[in-house]
């Protein structure tokens, strides 16, 4: 058995307010969403950006403290990539890759790469 490892640091803002609910197991989870922006050079020397959206669930005591935050804030977070998988009404297979967080703070900078 191979020793495997996800782990992921994103750096960019929220997207939207956290909203935490309970399990029923009394567990708390904290679900939101985040914008990283990518500026790169194009082989024609101009900058681009692009930006990608991610889905953010973190659990007890991180999701406390992400809830701490609102649209629009900086934040860092570390996690690992999880994928949901379902099938719709119509029996359609589904996915979906989220972020589960396990470290989260408000970065004083977030530096540009030009």
């Amino acid at each position: 058995m191979s020793d495997t490892k996800n782990s992921v640091l994103l750096e960019g803002n929220l997207t939207r307010d956290p909203e935490s609910t309970s399990t029923p197991t009394g567990k708390t989870v904290t679900k939101c969403s985040i914008a990283v922006n990518e500026v790169y050079r194009s082989s024609d020397g101009s900058l681009k950006e692009t930006v990608s959206f991610f889905d953010i669930d973190a659990w007890n005591g991180v999701g406390e403290r992400l809830a701490s935050f609102q649209k629009g804030d900086a934040v860092q977070l570390v996690g690992k990539l999880r994928q949901d998988r379902w099938q719709d009404a119509e029996k359609k297979n589904r996915s979906r890759v989220k972020v589960v967080v396990n470290h989260v703070r408000q970065p004083s900078i977030i530096p540009t790469m030009v």
